[in-house]
């Protein structure tokens, strides 16, 4: 159940490392302060890192001393001493499992973005998107709950009603259960940064790994709120395919189509495997 004041446990003094390229430092330094003044202690490097030589033993330390790390991904990817702190942190990642790294996107970043830029153990993490300005609220809160180890949009969840069991045990989330479905962040991001390039999108995965939830009680939702530009004016249309999943397909276009009869479409989309796209623009 989701908690109105969580609590969290903080193993150092600074409450997260800022690793990022140096070109990227004012607008890295400018979420360092709000961050202060948010009682969230960074470890910036401009603040942290005293004069001299021995840069590696004072990042290293830096990281050992930070309970998170957000490296921070801009137009001109990691740096050099980025890549070497990201090392170090994946690193204690490896022999601390409580020690979370995440990335953050900043602004000048492509929209949408490739995943395959972010280094190999970020692919699969949560993001935390700054690209629509540093000044944005919410991706400031997002951060903070990164920070944190909060579920995302927790002061939203945390006004679902507490005689409402969230436990579905085998049973799929749909969309009214979105309140209650969390952890599934960095798959859904993913899945609407891949609906801004196309108009077919494939989800597989093995029976039981969560497919059919993420879909209605993750991505759906964020679409009706109009996540993506004009999405909370789509047509959404849910349908289990079953044993006739053409003739499925087909009752559900009737619905967008009342000039066709089911037997008419059925009919079309077995001979033309065009009739769906066909269908579709005339939708």
């Amino acid at each position: 159940m989701a908690q109105d004041t969580p609590t969290e446990v903080q193993p150092g003094p600074f409450a997260v490392f800022l690793s990022h390229h140096s070109r990227d430092k004012p607008s890295v330094e400018s979420l360092a302060r709000r961050l202060k003044e948010s009682a969230l202690e960074p470890w910036f490097d401009a603040w942290c890192l005293p004069l001299g030589d021995h840069y590696q033993a004072h990042l290293a330390e830096g990281v050992q001393n930070s309970a998170t790390c957000a490296v921070f991904i801009g137009p001109g990817g990691l740096g050099n001493w980025e890549d070497l702190e990201y090392q170090l942190a994946t690193q204690r990642q490896a022999r601390d499992r409580s020690f979370r790294v995440f990335p953050v996107l900043l602004p000048g970043l492509p929209d949408p973005f490739d995943t395959n830029r972010l280094p190999p153990f970020l692919l699969l993490s949560t993001w935390v998107d700054f690209r629509r300005g540093l000044r944005d609220e919410d991706s400031f809160q997002d951060l903070i709950c990164a920070i944190k180890g909060l579920p995302r949009g927790l002061r939203e969840r945390s006004r679902a009603r507490d005689e409402v069991c969230p436990y579905r045990g085998l049973h799929r989330f749909d969309e009214e259960h979105a309140p209650y479905f969390f952890g599934r962040e960095a798959d859904i991001q993913r899945l609407l940064e891949r609906l801004k390039t196309t108009r077919f999108l494939a989800v597989l995965g093995a029976s039981g790994s969560g497919k059919s939830s993420v879909i209605r009680a993750g991505l759906i939702p964020r679409l009706r709120a109009g996540v993506l530009d004009g999405s909370e004016a789509w047509r959404i249309r849910v349908l289990t395919p079953g044993a006739t999943p053409l003739a499925t397909l087909a009752a559900h276009l009737a619905h967008e189509l009342p000039r066709d009869s089911m037997e008419r479409l059925l009919d079309a989309l077995t001979r033309d495997a065009r009739k769906l796209h066909h269908a579709a623009e005339e939708a």
